[in-house]
């Protein structure tokens, strides 16, 4: 006997599929989109900023004035971390997020620059979420996704090998799913 028997599998199939059908149907249609270069559209504006004297870079005030500048023009704050670059003179911060995006680049000794603001449409804004972008909350949700996507392979090869007709099956498909794997991955 079993330890989990094919009833209990097939109730913990249903829960998780049901479960994770949104966001698995999100990453399906836009990483199928995306990966024909189909990736969705941003209205950009600019904000032109005047930089304090003396300005010092660093993650930490150069987000500051950021989010400074964005809170006066009344634009959401990004929602991922930033990305902050300093090469020389060459300074950079970007932001990313599922609706907006920032982008902030300047040399010194710049006395102004611009902030460029990319607000995604509606398409793009799911294509970011694939992409990690979102909040912490919708990683969170997508962790959740790769864990039950991976519970629902195994319980599907569970119940495929509980039925005597099948397990062959099963066998052969997953010999020639990973040797297809390896082939593709080498060629590519």
């Amino acid at each position: 006997m079993s330890v989990v028997n094919r009833q209990q599998l097939i109730k913990i199939h249903t829960i998780l599929a049901t479960l994770i059908f949104p966001v698995a149907l999100l990453f399906l249609i836009t990483g199928a989109l995306y990966t024909l270069h189909i990736e969705g559209d941003y209205q950009e504006t600019s904000i032109k900023v005047e930089l304090p004297t003396n300005f010092q870079p660093s993650l930490v005030s150069t987000q500051a004035l950021v989010v400074a500048q964005l809170q006066q023009h009344n634009i959401s704050l990004p929602t991922s971390e930033p990305s902050f670059k300093q090469q020389g003179q060459n300074v950079r911060l970007r932001w990313g997020g599922a609706d907006i995006s920032a982008d902030f680049k300047f040399s010194l000794p710049a006395t102004t620059a611009t902030i460029k603001i990319y607000d995604a449409d509606w398409y793009q804004r799911f294509a970011r979420l694939h992409k990690a972008d979102g909040g912490e909350s919708f990683k969170y949700y997508a962790i959740f996704m790769s864990i039950s996507l991976l519970l629902l392979l195994i319980s599907g090869f569970m119940m495929a090998w509980q039925v005597p007709k099948h397990k062959a099956l099963a066998a052969r498909s997953t010999l020639i799913g990973c040797v297809l794997f390896v082939i593709l991955f080498w060629i590519n």
